[in-house]
C-alpha cells in the first residue's frame, strides 16, 4: 500500500514533501534519517538523532478536502496502538501528540497543499524511537521508546507497524467509518481535566465524531476544531 523513500537527512520531511508533492505518488511515504530543521506544531522544532528515531511524511491524495482534519486523530490512534503493543501505558493529547508517562514520545503535524484548488494533504511523524540524550529544556518531557523499555529498536520495524495500523484506519477513513475517533476517546490525556486552551482555562467534556474537543469553562459548552493544549504540569 505505501511506498517508502529513504533519505538520509532532509531539513523536514514535511517541507520536502510541500515543494516535491507533484513528483510522488498517493500513499508514498517520506523517510529521513536525520532530519535537520523538523517541524511540529505553532513551529516548534522537532530534533531527531541520526539514524535512532522516526522522521517521516505521508503523502494522501483524496478527491477531497473534506474531514481531512480527521487524520491527526486517525494517525494519533495509528501509532497510540503500536507503542501500547510494546507494553507501554500511553495516552493521547488531542489532536496530534502520544505521551508516555505524561511525557511527549510522539507528534503529528497535518498540512494541507493547494494551488488554486486542494492538491494533496501531508502527515508529517515524529516518534522518538532510540534517542536518549534530550535537550535540557525538555528532558522532562520528552521520553523514547528506549529510555522506556530500556533496549533499542529496529527502526524499520517500528515504522512498518505505524504504516500498517494507519492503513487500517485510513481503510475506515475512506468509507466515512472512524473507530479511530473511540480509541481517542478512550486513552484521551484531556478528557475530564481541565486544560488551557489557546488561553482559555476549560474543562475537556469529549471528543465528538468529527474530532472537535467538548469543553465547559463553567457557564457554558462549546467546542474547538483546533488549539494548543497545556495540561498543568504536564508537556
Amino acid at each position: 500500500m505505501f511506498k517508502k523513500i529513504y533519505f538520509d537527512s532532509l531539513p523536514s520531511t514535511n517541507t520536502y514533501l510541500k515543494e516535491n508533492y507533484h513528483k510522488y505518488d498517493n500513499k508514498d511515504v517520506i523517510i529521513a534519517g536525520k532530519q535537520l530543521q523538523g517541524r511540529g506544531r505553532r513551529e516548534k522544532n522537532w530534533i531527531t538523532e541520526a539514524g535512532k528515531d522516526i522522521a517521516m511524511s505521508i503523502l494522501l491524495k483524496p478527491k477531497v478536502a473534506e474531514n481531512i482534519s480527521l487524520l491527526s486523530l486517525l494517525t494519533s490512534a495509528a501509532i497510540f496502538n503500536v507503542i501500547k503493543d510494546y507494553g507501554l501505558d500511553a495516552k493521547i493529547k488531542w489532536p496530534n501528540d502520544i505521551l508516555v508517562n505524561d511525557k511527549k514520545i510522539s507528534g503529528i503535524l497535518l498540512e494541507s497543499v493547494y494551488k488554486l484548488n486542494f492538491e494533496a494533504v501531508i502527515i508529517g511523524i515524529g516518534i522518538n524511537v532510540n534517542s536518549t540524550n534530550f535537550p535540557t529544556e525538555i528532558l522532562n518531557k520528552a521520553t523514547s521508546l528506549k529510555r522506556e523499555l530500556s533496549k533499542d529498536l529496529d527502526i524499520d520495524t517500528v515504522i512498518n507497524k505505524v504504516l500498517k495500523s494507519f492503513a487500517s484506519y485510513y481503510g475506515q477513513y475512506e468509507k466515512g467509518e472512524n473507530d479511530y475517533i473511540k480509541v481517542c476517546r478512550e486513552n484521551s490525556a484531556v478528557i475530564g481535566k481541565e486544560i488551557l486552551i489557546n488561553n482559555h482555562k476549560v474543562r475537556v467534556e469529549n471528543i465528538l465524531d468529527n474530532g472537535n474537543l467538548l469543553v465547559n469553562d463553567g457557564n457554558k459548552s462549546f467546542t474547538y476544531a483546533y488549539g494548543e493544549i497545556s495540561l498543568e504540569n504536564i508537556y
